[in-house]
């Protein structure tokens, strides 16, 4: 779910594959616990891998602010000096602190006193190239860095769901073969040629093959702007 907002939130396409998704952990059995359902949450976020770090400051950086509504009954006029004790604190160890002893301590005009989870709200930003999100003591962090074969990738995803929209409005059965003639330009076309294989074996496309499109149906489309032309023909 975190994984799923980072994209919400960032505009990156379910569609678009990334490289890597990193989960933050406490300690080796954290670590195990999640990786056992890697493939599934891989698939789930559309991410080539799954990494995980005992580091988040490598990607994040860490703000921890008051909450007013449970600090106010406590602390009452301190309010104003606790705030600004944790804006001038090394965000990320007040962090490292709170998730290995559920509380942290910090320094004010009238003596040290402690907060526990429930009395501070943890802010995180993430640093150029990734993007991150929080929530019930977890954190994602997504690389947005999106290269050539990463993009054409995407683009073979796309021409994939052209097909399989042509396939509906067809009203072929999900077992039907067909047969696919496709004309494209620019990246569209270079990554219809790199992922050929995979576009035809996801469609159930006997053939698929560039040239002018021709079949039972055409569809004229757009990927990403790009002109995309299919003609489909059910095998018989």
């Amino acid at each position: 779910a975190l994984g799923q907002r980072v994209r919400n939130e960032n505009k990156l396409k379910v569609r678009q594959p990334l490289a890597e998704a990193i989960v933050v952990v406490a300690d080796d059995a954290q670590r195990r616990a999640i990786d056992q359902f890697s493939d599934a949450i891989r698939e789930e976020l559309n991410v080539r891998s799954l990494g995980f770090t005992q580091e988040p400051e490598k990607y994040v950086e860490f703000e921890l602010v008051p909450n007013f509504r449970v600090l106010g009954p406590k602390l009452g006029k301190q309010v104003p000096a606790c705030k600004k004790a944790l804006s001038e604190a090394d965000g990320s160890a007040l962090y490292a602190e709170m998730e290995a002893n559920q509380k942290v301590s910090v320094e004010l005009p009238d003596g040290p006193i402690e907060l526990t989870p429930d009395e501070v709200e943890v802010r995180l930003s993430a640093k150029q190239d990734f993007a991150a999100a929080s929530g019930n003591g977890q954190v994602v962090v997504v690389d947005t860095r999106i290269d050539d074969d990463l993009r054409r990738e995407g683009l073979a995803r796309e021409v994939i769901n052209r097909v399989q929209r042509a396939r509906k409005a067809m009203n072929l059965p999900y077992e039907t073969r067909i047969h696919v003639s496709w004309k494209a330009e620019g990246e569209v076309a270079r990554a219809i040629e790199q992922y050929a294989d995979r576009i035809a074996g996801e469609t159930l496309a006997s053939t698929f093959k560039p040239g002018d499109a021709s079949g039972d149906t055409v569809e004229k489309t757009e990927v990403e702007g790009e002109s995309l032309e299919l003609g489909i023909r059910a095998s018989v």
